[in-house]
């Protein structure tokens, strides 16, 4: 139905939300979900992040999720995840300057050697943020990168946070209109519901 199945936040109002468990499912998995945010001080943040009540506000927490429901106290370092812009992904590459990928505890399966296209995004200590698009599925020219190897760029690169936005057909960074890599779907870039946009003011 073309609705983003992650966060996305727009002038600080709440367009999407990260995953959430299905009403039916036993025993219900709650997990938090990687996202990327700027402040309205223009301060960026990545964070585990879940919509909490009925309103679905986002908040952010210091370690992933997985087993008890997130609430606006619990588990202890919760706090209001107050972001002017934002968009979720997933899994987190970095945490404070180190490799730290949380892909099992987002709920995205056991395997993170595969190679693939990759969108991601980190940021350095003074604020400057870093936009990474890997191409891949290219055979012999480029076969794409696993999240491990991504993790050290952004080290390698001086990022304290970093996080993968998505893979495989939907990865692309276009500047000025154009696409900077070969899209891996034979039939060129997939359609999204949802982008990160960069603009100078």
């Amino acid at each position: 139905d073309n609705s983003n199945l992650n966060i996305v936040v727009k002038k600080g109002k709440v367009f999407a939300v990260n995953p959430q468990p299905a009403p039916d499912a036993s025993p219900k998995r709650y997990v938090t979900r990687g996202a990327f945010g700027i402040d309205r001080k223009g301060r960026p943040d990545i964070a585990w992040v879940y919509n909490v009540g009925k309103k679905r506000l986002p908040y952010a927490y210091n370690a992933p999720v997985e087993k008890v429901e997130p609430t606006k106290s619990a588990p202890s370092g919760a706090r209001r995840w107050k972001m002017r812009e934002a968009v979720g992904g997933g899994p987190v590459l970095v945490q404070n300057g180190q490799p730290h990928i949380t892909w099992e505890q987002e709920g995205m399966g056991k395997s993170i050697a595969a190679l693939h296209p990759r969108s991601a995004v980190g940021y350095r200590p003074d604020g400057t943020i870093l936009l990474m698009v890997i191409e891949g599925r290219n055979k012999g020219v480029a076969e794409g990168a696993n999240f491990e190897e991504m993790a050290k760029i952004f080290t390698d690169l001086g990022c304290v946070e970093a996080l993968n936005l998505d893979g495989g057909g939907s990865s692309a960074l276009y500047v000025n209109d154009q696409n900077t890599i070969k899209p891996s779907d034979p039939a060129g870039q997939r359609p999204v519901p949802a982008v990160l946009v960069l603009s100078k003011k």
